[in-house]
C-alpha cells in the first residue's frame, strides 16, 4: 500500500507538470515552457524521495524533469550527501551547469559532517567565491575533529566574523582542553553571548579553576540556569560543599532535580561522601520544600555512607 502512494505520488508530479507543459510547433522544432511553480513541485519530490532514501526515484525524477533549476542540482546534491553516497554527489556536483555559492557551501558541509576533511580542504580552496559559512563550516570541521592549529589559521583568515566564527574557536579551545588560549580568546572580544560565557567558565570548572570560573560567573551580564547549575556542580565536584549551598540559595532558579543532582550520585577521589556532606544535602532540600528529593538523600544516610 505504501508503494503504491509512492507511485500515485510521484505520478501525480509528472502529471501536473506535463499538464501545464506549453508545446509550440515550429516545423519540426518544440519548445517546452514550464512555470515556476511547477519546476518548484518537481524539486519538491525530488527532496521527498532522498528523505526517504529512495535515491533511484530521485534519480528518475531528476532526469525526466523539462527544465532544472539550481535547486534542482543542489536537492539532489544534498540527498547524495544525506545517503553518504559521496561519489555520486561529487558526480552531481560536478556536472553541473552553474555552480552557485550555496552548490559549494552544501558539499563543503558534506564533507566536514561525515569527516572527509582533505576532501573538504580541497575543495574549499577550489571555491570561486566564499562567504561567512564557508569560513564557519571549515573551521568547525577542523575543530571538530581537534585540529587547533587548522581551525585557528582559517579563524584568522575568515574575512568577517560572526557570532558562530567566535563561538565556533572558543568552543574549540575549551573542548580540546585549551583553557589559556581559550582565555585569550575570550579576554580580545567584549561582546561575548551567554553560551560563550557559560563555555568559557565550564573550561575553568573542568580544569578545577574554581576562583577564575567564578570571576567570570560574576562578570556575566546575565546569567541562565546553565550558568548557576555549572557554577555549583563545579564547587560541589570539588568538595567546597557549603559555597555550592551557599550559591545555590541565591540561585533564582530552583530547579531540585537539576541542581541537587550531585548530592546523591557525587563521588570524591574515589571516596563516598561523608555524613556532614548529606547533612549539607538534607538541608537545602527542606531549605526549598523538595521533601520527596530530601527522603531520597536521607534513605541514602539511613543505609550508610
Amino acid at each position: 500500500m505504501r508503494n503504491r502512494l509512492r507511485l500515485v505520488h510521484t505520478s501525480s508530479i509528472r502529471s501536473c507538470a506535463c499538464k501545464n507543459l506549453n508545446v509550440k510547433k515550429e516545423g519540426k522544432m518544440k519548445t517546452f515552457s514550464v512555470t515556476d511553480g511547477e519546476v518548484v513541485k518537481w524539486n519538491m519530490g525530488i527532496s521527498e524521495h532522498m528523505r526517504s532514501g529512495r535515491l533511484e526515484s530521485a534519480r528518475r525524477l531528476f532526469e525526466e524533469m523539462p527544465r532544472r533549476t539550481s535547486v534542482s542540482w543542489n536537492a539532489m546534491i544534498s540527498g547524495y550527501l544525506m545517503n553518504e553516497r559521496f561519489g555520486d554527489a561529487r558526480q552531481m556536483f560536478d556536472a553541473m551547469p552553474e555552480r552557485d555559492l550555496v552548490s559549494w557551501n552544501i558539499m563543503l558541509s558534506g564533507y566536514v559532517k561525515n569527516r572527509k576533511l582533505s576532501d573538504a580542504r580541497k575543495l574549499f580552496d577550489e571555491m570561486p567565491e566564499r562567504d561567512v559559512v564557508s569560513w564557519n563550516t571549515m573551521l568547525s570541521g577542523y575543530s571538530q575533529s581537534g585540529f587547533l592549529d587548522e581551525a585557528r589559521e582559517i579563524f584568522d583568515r575568515t574575512p568577517r566574523k560572526n557570532s558562530i566564527s567566535w563561538n565556533g574557536m572558543l568552543a574549540a579551545y575549551v573542548q580540546n582542553g585549551r583553557i589559556e588560549l581559550a582565555r585569550k580568546l575570550f579576554e580580545s572580544k567584549f561582546d561575548w553571548e551567554k553560551v560563550s560565557w557559560n563555555a568559557m567558565m565550564a573550561g575553568y570548572v573542568r580544569k578545577q579553576r574554581l576562583v577564575d570560573a567564578r570571576m567570570v560567573f560574576n562578570r556575566m551580564p546575565e546569567r541562565d540556569e546553565v550558568s548557576w547549575n555549572t557554577m555549583i556542580t563545579g564547587y560541589a565536584q570539588n568538595g567546597n560543599m557549603l559555597e555550592a549551598q551557599k550559591l545555590f540559595q541565591e540561585s533564582p532558579i530552583r530547579d531540585v532535580e537539576e541542581a541537587l543532582h550531585f548530592f546523591i550520585e557525587m563521588k570524591r577521589d574515589g571516596e563516598r561522601m561523608n555524613r556532614s556532606t548529606f547533612t549539607c544535602a538534607l538541608s537545602t532540600c527542606a531549605d526549598i520544600a523538595a521533601l520527596e528529593f530530601g527522603k531520597q538523600v536521607h534513605g541514602r544516610l539511613v543505609k550508610g555512607v
